[in-house]
């Protein structure tokens, strides 16, 4: 059966918000003076208001009981819907108003590597208990990748560096540049040197730390964003271990970037000022 074809659609098109009202106050009371007065009505105006419900519905809705009423079986029906729909709507308009706020709603986040453990991890820990209605989806990857992501809808925004031939199409605020340790296997000569320096680096082979196994089996150095080392070369059971720099390495700043002239949503601007609360404080003395 369709809407249209449906033999209760003359009371769901009459059917107002102020009779939906009095229903459920009348169930709440079970007085038509008493509803009436909290709903800021006059007590003929709430009859009248009542004798067109019972228009609408082609039932009887209450039985007179001296000062009070009882409601029949329809109405009863019709006042314990209409608290339930007074919920929902009271419910509505509360997650209209959280998510219009920032405290509900789903983002989409994107970040190289090292700003996402060292700045979106623990901004993602605090949002948990915060603001429990706004969920998170991150995507880890390349800033090029990233950049074609926000660009494409995919992403409200970013951590990442923003190519050149890009910088036209994002608005980017610059958080900082990010420090790189280069790690190697255990036993590896250069652990033996209470300081590595650059030229120690450039006599080995470089490889990217994505094929571990050939870390592990090789005299080769892998360059890796510190925040990334901090988190897996913690105790000897780890396969690889960080160098002793003499000097801290940083690769080109990154920033926070989104696509130039897009408002980001409610939600998402909170994610956003959050992450940028977290590096101004880490910034500060």
């Amino acid at each position: 059966m369709t809407l249209a074809d449906d033999s209760t659609l003359p009371i769901l098109r009459g059917i107002k918000m102020g009779h939906l009202r009095l229903m459920a106050e009348l169930r709440a009371t079970g007085h038509l003076t008493l509803a009436a007065e909290r709903l800021g009505l006059a007590q003929p105006a709430a009859s009248r208001l009542l004798a067109q419900i019972e228009d609408l519905v082609g039932h009887p809705l209450r039985e007179k009981r001296g000062r009070s009423l009882r409601l029949t079986s329809a109405g009863e029906a019709l006042a314990r819907r209409a608290e339930r729909i007074l919920l929902e709507l009271t419910d509505a308009a509360r997650d209209m108003a959280e998510a219009a706020e920032g405290e509900a709603g789903h983002v989409r986040v994107g970040s190289v590597t090292g700003p996402a453990l060292s700045h979106l991890l623990p901004v993602l820990r605090a949002m948990r208990a915060s603001f429990p209605a706004i969920t998170v989806e991150v995507v880890i990857a390349t800033s090029d990748i990233l950049t074609d992501q926000v660009q494409a809808g995919k992403l409200d925004f970013a951590l990442g560096r923003v190519p050149p031939a890009d910088q036209g199409q994002l608005t980017q605020r610059i958080l900082g540049r990010e420090p790189i340790s280069f790690v190697v296997r255990h036993g590896h000569k250069l652990l033996a040197q209470p300081k590595v320096t650059l030229t120690d680096l450039l006599a080995h082979d470089w490889i990217m730390p994505e094929d571990d196994k050939l870390l592990k089996d090789s005299d080769a150095v892998a360059p890796l964003a510190s925040a990334v080392v901090d988190s897996f070369t913690q105790g000897a059971a780890m396969p690889i271990a960080r160098l002793p720099l003499v000097a801290e390495i940083e690769v080109e700043a990154y920033g926070l970037f989104h696509l130039r002239g897009a408002r980001l949503p409610p939600a998402a601007e909170r994610v956003a000022r959050m992450i940028l609360e977290r590096v101004d404080q880490a910034g500060r003395p």
